[in-house]
C-alpha cells in the first residue's frame, strides 16, 4: 500500500509544480507588486505573448533618443523622435547630410524598429 501512496503524492508534487510554473509564467518579466498579464475578452495567451514582445513605442523612442544622444556627430542636431506602431519618424535638423544618415542608421538599428521616416529631418544646403 505504501508505493501506491508515493506515485500519487509525487504525482500531486509534480502537478503542483507544473501549476505554480504556469502561474509564474504570467508574472515574468514584470515588477514587483505589478497586477498580472491577463489577456483581454476575445485575445489568446499566445497573441498576448506575442504583443508582449514586440517593443512598446515609448520604449522604441526612449532608446532611439538615447542612441543619437550618444553620437558624438549629432551633439549639435535638434531631431525630434516620435513613434507609432514602431515606425519611428526623426523630425529637426542636423548639421550635414551624413549626420542625417547617421541619425537614420542609429534609430533602425533599435530592436522594434519597423521603418525609419527622415523626410523632416533637414541639414542646412
Amino acid at each position: 500500500m505504501k508505493k501506491p501512496m508515493n506515485k500519487t503524492l509525487i504525482s500531486a508534487a509534480a502537478a503542483t509544480a507544473l501549476s505554480l510554473s504556469m502561474a509564474s509564467s504570467v508574472w515574468a518579466g514584470s515588477e514587483p507588486g505589478a497586477e498580472p498579464m491577463i489577456p483581454a475578452e476575445g485575445t489568446t495567451m499566445n497573441e498576448m505573448n506575442q504583443g508582449a514582445a514586440a517593443q512598446s513605442d515609448e520604449w522604441i523612442t526612449e532608446k532611439v533618443q538615447q542612441n543619437l544622444g550618444t553620437e558624438v556627430t549629432l551633439k549639435t542636431a535638434n531631431i525630434n523622435v516620435d513613434t507609432m506602431k514602431g515606425v519611428v519618424t526623426l523630425t529637426g535638423t542636423v548639421a550635414t547630410d551624413e549626420a542625417r544618415d547617421k541619425a537614420v542608421e542609429l534609430a533602425e538599428a533599435v530592436d522594434g524598429v519597423n521603418e525609419v521616416k527622415a523626410e523632416a529631418l533637414t541639414s542646412p544646403k
